[in-house]
């Protein structure tokens, strides 16, 4: 029986075709890695994993694997409605699917209708050394000028701990400001509240004062 959830998000995951997004996400849903070639995602792909987290409880999480050819752009631009949180993954091994990321992320943010979407950015095929085009020193500073975290990996070779990294960072990015939100909204509604009851001639601190006496004088007639 699945365990009862505290969080539900929806994430996508992002880049040009053939950049690693299918094999991160089986990676992460704790699938060895295969190596073999994976067939092309037709329009959308997706998961459903329910993670405990020890500062947030059970999340549920629906992970959306997207298609990266410009023919599958229309359909898949309708997910980005309500998502929490993009992962965009290009390959080191490829300039132009790292010369795109700034479109990509362009696009997400503008589409997302999420007040706050979260943006984190995933090198991807580190193992390919010799085939390399795409320095770190390159990934760090296009995220450093879009104020976007940065993680490199190699869906190939790096352990499942190294996999979940740039999910659990998202994760907690956007767990983070929804708890923000959540705590904005509460006091605001305590200080509605409170003007309320001034405009009202009835502070709450008065309220509670009457209300104690009541209860006193109730205990004394009996």
């Amino acid at each position: 029986m699945c365990a009862a959830y505290e969080y539900a998000l929806k994430i996508l995951i992002i880049g040009q075709s053939g950049v690693g997004k299918t094999t991160l996400l089986e990676r992460y849903k704790n699938i060895k890695f295969v190596d073999q070639k994976h067939p092309t995602t037709m329009g959308v792909d997706f998961a459903v994993i329910t993670i405990e987290d020890p500062d947030y409880g059970y999340v549920k999480l629906t992970i959306w694997d997207t298609a990266g050819q410009d023919r599958f752009q229309c359909i898949v631009r309708s997910y980005y409605r309500s998502a929490h949180g993009v992962l965009v993954v290009y390959d080191v091994t490829n300039v132009q699917s790292f010369t795109s990321i700034s479109s990509w992320i362009e696009e997400a943010t503008s589409l997302c209708c999420k007040e706050s979407c979260k943006v984190l950015v995933i090198a991807n095929k580190t193992d390919k050394k010799p085939e390399r085009t795409v320095s770190v020193e390159d990934g760090r500073d296009l995220t450093d000028s879009l104020q976007l975290p940065f993680v490199e990996c190699s869906c190939k070779f790096s352990s499942i701990d190294e996999i979940k990294v740039p999910f659990t960072i998202l994760i907690h990015s956007i767990l983070s400001d929804i708890k923000m939100r959540e705590s904005a909204k509460c006091i605001a509604d305590n200080e509605q509240l409170y003007r309320k009851g001034v405009k009202e001639n009835m502070p709450l601190r008065s309220i509670t004062s009457e209300s104690s006496n009541a209860v006193s004088s109730d205990t004394c007639s009996c």
